[in-house]
């Protein structure tokens, strides 16, 4: 015979094997290329096309001109998909 508290235990083993599997899972990242830059406690933080990104409109690629701390004219650019690496294997190249 079936009973609420029996229907209720069910529910719950149900839930516990979702909530595992979705953990257990991977999931899709939406992360924004981001290059952040630091000179003695001076840290500047440039995403890919925002403000700072010295080739915004260039999708994959944040360039940095300016200066940081003593440093000045300093131009690191990093380097990602779509230009280099894809979704499936990951990559950032600083040149």
């Amino acid at each position: 015979m079936v009973t609420i508290k029996r229907i209720a235990h069910a529910l719950m083993v149900v839930g516990s094997l979702a909530a595992t599997a979705q953990l257990a899972l991977p999931s899709e990242s939406l992360a924004v290329a981001t290059l952040r830059l630091t000179q003695n406690g001076n840290t500047i933080t440039i995403a890919d096309d925002l403000l700072g990104d010295a080739l915004s409109g260039q999708q994959g690629a944040i360039s940095f001109v300016g200066s940081i701390g003593v440093f000045t004219s300093a131009i690191p650019t990093g380097v990602t998909k779509p230009i280099e690496g894809s979704a499936t294997v990951p990559k950032m190249h600083l040149v």
